[in-house]
């Protein structure tokens, strides 16, 4: 199952950076969330690496592919190669937090994703006030596990 949505979800977002690739920011804290250069590493590769230090459950995934989607539908800022690996980190540390209720050191956090913990604090800040603090979720979950398993369009 964990690969299932893993694939799924790389596959979303490897199409969401193509989609998103000149798309320009309308936010005013957006900022935050680019890279200066691109990244070296794939959005495929990163959530892949995620995954092996994360070591969280396929649950933690889907739902930081509904705060994702979330973040999608608000629509100002793009999740092209320079914001998508900051994003996708954000999502998956609070999803881990808010789903599992543990987690790592925010140091821990910030070594895997490649990033300061200071950087790393702000982000998941901006992150949730993106999202105006909506992170509980419900009837989505079933509908998002329905559509990964059916491949089908998400986000």
């Amino acid at each position: 199952m964990e690969a299932m949505v893993l694939r799924v979800l790389s596959e979303k977002l490897e199409d969401l950076q193509i989609e998103h690739r000149d798309k320009v920011c309308e936010y005013s804290n957006g900022k935050l969330f680019k890279c200066v250069l691109a990244p070296d590493i794939s959005i495929t590769e990163y959530l892949y690496r995620i995954v092996e230090f994360f070591q969280c459950d396929h649950n933690t995934y889907i739902i930081a592919a509904i705060y994702i989607d979330r973040f999608v539908r608000k629509g100002t800022i793009p999740l092209n190669v320079y914001y998508i690996h900051r994003i996708v980190l954000a999502a998956c540390i609070i999803a881990r937090k808010y789903h599992e209720d543990e987690g790592r050191y925010q140091y821990e956090y910030a070594e895997i994703g490649g990033v300061s913990p200071k950087e790393l604090m702000v982000l998941e800040m901006t992150f949730c006030d993106y999202l105006e603090w909506d992170l509980y979720v419900g009837d989505e979950y079933e509908l998002f596990l329905h559509l990964l398993k059916g491949n089908k369009n998400v986000m």
